[in-house]
């Protein structure tokens, strides 16, 4: 007998596989309080990041959000979990179209985690990786090059693990050396 989350799963696997410029699709599970009473962990990711399929669209029930050091380090508070797991699921792969898909996907998260570090100075959030790109260009001027190199994994679809797993690290060293000075800060 299928449960709810095994009808849930094979849509996502289904729409993974239909649309393969699509890398993630999440499902969580969580009440409506949730979401409106603790903005700082739920309310971000339903107001700006997530799509509303199915049903009322709870963003419209959130506070509005101010960029800030506290919204930042809650943003990116467990940002190692998924890295690891793409870097685990990385290392283990042989499969050129399955390395190309999941450095796409490790890339753009990690474009993601950059941009977040700027959000404060930004004031908005921008959904187009390209975008991201450009704000991160202006604002983390000393880093355009990594920058730059990890928006050509996105986008080419190259397949150098080793290569690429350089860039990553580089970018992971400052995510992590940017989240301890904002910590201090608070």
């Amino acid at each position: 007998q299928f449960t709810n989350m095994d009808v849930i799963n094979k849509i996502k696997s289904d729409l993974l596989n239909d649309f393969p410029y699509i890398t993630k699709i999440d499902t969580t599970i969580i009440s409506v309080n949730d979401v409106t009473s603790k903005p700082l962990e739920w309310g971000f990711w339903i107001k700006i990041i997530c799509y509303c399929i199915y049903g009322d669209d709870l963003g419209e029930n959130v506070p509005p959000l101010r960029p800030n050091s506290d919204l930042i380090i809650s943003l990116l508070s467990d940002y190692k979990k998924p890295i690891t797991r793409l870097n685990s699921k990385l290392e283990n792969l042989i499969d050129e179209d399955e390395i190309k898909k999941t450095i796409r996907g490790y890339s753009k998260r990690l474009i993601r985690c950059l941009y977040t570090l700027i959000l404060e100075d930004v004031g908005e959030w921008k959904d187009d990786i390209s975008e991201m790109r450009k704000s991160l260009n202006y604002y983390m001027k000393e880093n355009k090059d990594l920058i730059d190199c990890l928006y050509y994994y996105y986008s080419n679809r190259d397949s150098n693990k080793l290569a690429f797993q350089t860039y990553a690290d580089q970018a992971c060293l400052i995510i992590t050396k940017r989240l301890e000075n904002l910590s201090k800060d608070i």
